[in-house]
């Protein structure tokens, strides 16, 4: 995901990071969702990346399908 420059997605006091805080709170509570890992690349500060762990890939499609 894009990250604005200057933002401190990793910091829950700033608007970006409660909106990353809100969202994992999202997804980690979807049925099947065992865990999420998220971290900005070093070597791109622009770039997110999130990573979730799914009980099944049917749990991850009935997320990907869900609003």
């Amino acid at each position: 995901m894009p990250v604005k420059a200057g933002s401190n997605v990793r910091d829950p006091s700033t608007p970006e990071g409660r909106i990353v805080q809100d969202a994992l709170a999202t997804v980690s509570g979807q049925p099947g969702c065992q865990r999420v890992y998220f971290g900005v690349e070093e070597e791109d500060l622009s770039l997110m990346r999130w990573f979730l762990d799914w009980d099944s890939v049917d749990d991850h499609k009935k997320f990907m399908a869900s609003e």
